[in-house]
């Protein structure tokens, strides 16, 4: 299919720009820390507080987040660098500016329920679940399986979305009676909108039957005996099902993607966020997750999309760096805005 570029139109929503970038609609709406403060940006030592943040006020009038000590996948043979060509040395401090979310419109645009898919990834650092391999046992004719958690008298496998790390950091949940971390009030729901954008933001039942671990074709392979409990959620990730979902823009899961194709930014890289550093047309393209386990073999395998926008990718769960990183999705009320 060839596409042809026309110039955007801007449209302002109560402070939220949205945008026509043929053929995707965009819409700016939250804040998150992202680009790297330039070395002649000065900062106050007084915290203001932005939405669920305490940002620093640049003298360009930006606000900025500190990371104390920076993360990163960095290393001799692959050197990470943010955008300005500057090297990331890792337990260093660093300040990203706090800038506007950019969301691509999956559907319905203008309407009371809006599915939005961040334009970017926004962090590393998250893991979809904290595996120790103590917990690793064999079974001849099958493979090695991780220990199930057991939560209210039911075998949670690993590759569980419901009971995932990932899933509380997006929701700000207390996931410590599941084994995970607590984040209530520091997840991304809670700090990434004002009081105001909150209102929009619907809650959803998310689909994570065995159907939604498929492609949109039903080729892939289902995750027979992993899918979880469908949810109801603000934020939450795509699954395999919609990935590759026509009608929201997307190419079968086999195929190179531009629009499955997401860039890190500094903030990300710096937070632990894999990103392809070389010299090449994927420079600077990551991996995220998706909530979908995989197949019905391993019951630490997830799903996620490469850095070449390839959606039949599968991921062990199991520490194994750099996992990959973060890319919510959301529905929002765009009449509300």
């Amino acid at each position: 299919m060839n596409f042809f570029l026309i110039p955007a139109v801007c449209i302002f929503l109560f402070g939220c720009k949205v945008t026509d970038e043929f053929p995707q609609s965009y819409i700016e709406f939250g804040l998150w820390s992202q680009s790297l403060k330039a070395e002649n940006v000065k900062v106050t030592e007084e915290q203001t507080k932005i939405n669920g943040f305490s940002a620093f006020k640049g003298s360009d009038n930006n606000f900025y987040i500190k990371v104390e000590s920076a993360e990163s996948y960095s290393s001799e043979r692959n050197k990470y660098k943010f955008q300005d060509g500057t090297e990331i040395e890792n337990g260093k401090e660093y300040f990203f500016r706090l800038e506007p979310i950019k969301w691509r419109i999956l559907s319905g645009s203008g309407t009371e329920k809006a599915l939005l898919f961040s334009e970017k990834i926004i962090t590393g650092g998250i893991k979809f679940y904290k595996l120790k391999d103590s917990e690793r046992y064999y079974i001849p004719g099958t493979g090695y399986l991780y220990k199930a958690r057991e939560i209210n008298g039911n075998e949670i496998q690993p590759n569980n979305y419901e009971f995932s790390e990932v899933r509380a950091f997006l929701n700000g949940l207390n996931g410590e009676s599941y084994g995970v971390s607590d984040f209530s009030e520091k997840g991304f729901f809670d700090i990434a909108f004002s009081e105001e954008e909150k209102k929009s933001i619907l809650t959803s039942k998310i689909d994570n039957s065995e159907n939604s671990t498929t492609d949109y074709t039903g080729t892939w392979k289902k995750a027979y005996g992993y899918a979880s409990n469908d949810t109801e959620d603000k934020i939450f990730l795509l699954s395999e099902y919609e990935i590759t979902n026509p009608s929201y823009g997307f190419k079968n899961y086999d195929e190179s993607d531009v629009f499955r194709k997401k860039t890190v930014t500094d903030y990300a890289k710096a937070s632990g966020a894999f990103a392809w550093m070389s010299d090449d047309e994927f420079y600077n393209l990551g991996t995220y997750y998706l909530r979908s386990p995989y197949s019905a073999t391993a019951n630490y395998c997830i799903q996620y999309v490469n850095q070449y926008g390839d959606a039949k990718r599968t991921y062990e769960i199991i520490d194994y760096p750099p996992p990959p990183s973060v890319c919510p999705a959301m529905f929002i009320n765009m009449k509300k805005l």
